[in-house]
């Protein structure tokens, strides 16, 4: 397949600047355990035969239709070459994390999926800016975002998107990545479906198939592995609802007006969890007031709302309903708030076969207890909802740690490919993660056979993209 660069701006990228291209100074970096991919190489111009890159333009470098990177030129060093007749520049580039990290995420999401989470903070980061090409992409093409556990509501007080993805990602043992495509993914660690890789079958049988790879080495680790989880801090929704009861004379005063804020006893799990708020005035039984969202800086607002209006404001401390200033309430009447509360609670469960190995290994009981601690904002509807963590979790952790390394010709290597690699004289048979690839080209531009990608590659039999 023939080997293509293009570079101009985004949207626009015109002319094949390969020709240009020292092609020994290409190296792409694709890894799942950074957020941004990198790309380096040095153009060589004589003349300026070719438009001059610049610093922001897009760069998409193919082989045949597969795409080895696309991304943003962050920095060019400018050189001679040679003679004054020839220049030299020195591109690196990052992949479109750069265009996803140029604003601040800055507002309250309420209590949802993790999933959803992401796509609302896309979609405001598009609402955020000028009519910005890059941010509609991403809040349009939001597929590959999955929805993952719930999560409680969430702060974020200017922090870039990457760092919050991360944040959400770590609370649900989710991963996320941006692609070469510009999509935004975002997956369970165990949510691999079928092997694939450029692999025949996608199967690395290390003792006869010596085509496919070559300086292999693989290591086993013991050190921090896990086969007890202790899941600390977690909320869940209680299953019995919660009834406070006020008189009106115990509502606090608010701007100006008496029997307005009613601090709630517990917090309710999400603010659709709070479901009623009644007021009885002593005759005509209880009213069903109007349910309304407190604004999210949490500063109670001046006079609006009508006669019935109440506004529900859910927090991990000082949760309550505000009366609006039209909304009267007396002394005597009775205020009933009723809401689905948070209750925290620790979780533990062991992995059998885990201790059961690790007790032929090492002649004890087999029982390593770790606590994973990443748990801040995770919230579970039910006990099946820490099922599903527990296991993914426990996956993750009580397996016997294998990480190698190996170099391949074959082409298509990418990071996040899975395969199977079968060793039999070690007597190991494992599915592997591709956690990082780096590619180099060992042919010349001009070469009249087809091109040589080297790719260096480090895998693991466990999904990078959280840590325990």
């Amino acid at each position: 397949m023939a080997l293509t660069m293009t570079i101009g701006p985004s949207g626009a990228t015109t002319g094949n600047y390969l020709p240009y291209v020292d092609m020994t100074s290409i190296v792409i970096e694709d890894s799942i355990e950074v957020a941004a991919d990198s790309f380096e190489f040095t153009l060589v111009i004589y003349n300026h035969e070719i438009n001059t890159p610049l610093e922001g333009y897009e760069v998409i470098f193919k082989d045949g239709s597969t795409i080895e990177f696309a991304g943003i030129i962050v920095s060019i060093t400018r050189e001679f070459g040679p003679d004054f007749n020839v220049m030299l520049y020195h591109c690196v580039c990052k992949d479109y994390v750069y265009l996803l990290n140029r604003r601040f995420v800055n507002k309250t999401y309420s209590s949802q999926a993790a999933g959803q989470t992401i796509k609302d903070i896309l979609t405001d980061l598009e609402s955020d800016s000028d009519s910005d090409i890059h941010y509609a992409f991403f809040k349009d093409n939001i597929t590959n975002i999955d929805d993952g556990p719930t999560l409680a509501a969430q702060t974020y007080d200017k922090l870039i998107p990457t760092q919050v993805f991360d944040t959400i990602a770590q609370a649900t043992g989710m991963r996320w990545w941006l692609g070469f495509d510009k999509q935004i993914y975002f997956k369970s660690i165990t949510d691999v479906g079928a092997l694939s890789s450029p692999l025949s079958l996608n199967i690395l049988t290390i003792d006869t198939d010596t085509d496919s790879y070559y300086d292999y080495q693989e290591e086993g680790n013991i050190e921090d592995i896990g086969t007890f989880l202790v899941l600390r801090g977690v909320r869940i929704k209680s299953t019995a609802n919660m009834v406070d009861t006020f008189d009106g004379s115990a509502g606090q005063d608010h701007a100006g007006n008496t029997n307005k804020i009613f601090p709630l006893s517990r917090t309710p799990f999400t603010l659709a969890d709070l479901t009623s708020v009644t007021k009885s005035t002593g005759g005509g039984g209880d009213i069903e007031q109007t349910l309304n969202a407190e604004d999210i800086d949490g500063s109670p607002p001046g006079g609006e709302g009508g006669a019935t209006d109440v506004y529900r404001r859910i927090r991990n401390e000082g949760s309550y309903v505000r009366f609006s200033n039209a909304n009267t309430v007396l002394d005597a009447d009775t205020i009933k708030i009723t809401y689905r509360y948070s209750i925290l609670e620790d979780f533990e469960g062991p992995e059998i076969d885990g201790i059961n190995e690790m007790s032929i290994r090492t002649g004890g009981d087999g029982v390593h207890q770790f606590i994973y601690s990443q748990t801040s904002g995770l919230a579970i509807v039910d006990l099946n909802g820490y099922d599903a963590i527990e296991s993914m979790l426990l996956l993750r952790k009580s397996i016997i740690q294998r990480r190698g390394s190996f170099k391949s010709r074959l082409k298509g290597w990418s990071a996040g490919d899975t395969f199977q690699r079968i060793w039999n004289r070690e007597t190991l048979n494992d599915d592997m993660y591709v956690v990082s690839v780096t590619k180099r080209i060992l042919t010349p531009a001009d070469s009249p056979s087809d091109n040589v990608i080297e790719s260096a590659i480090v895998f693991s039999n466990f999904p990078y993209g959280f840590d325990v």
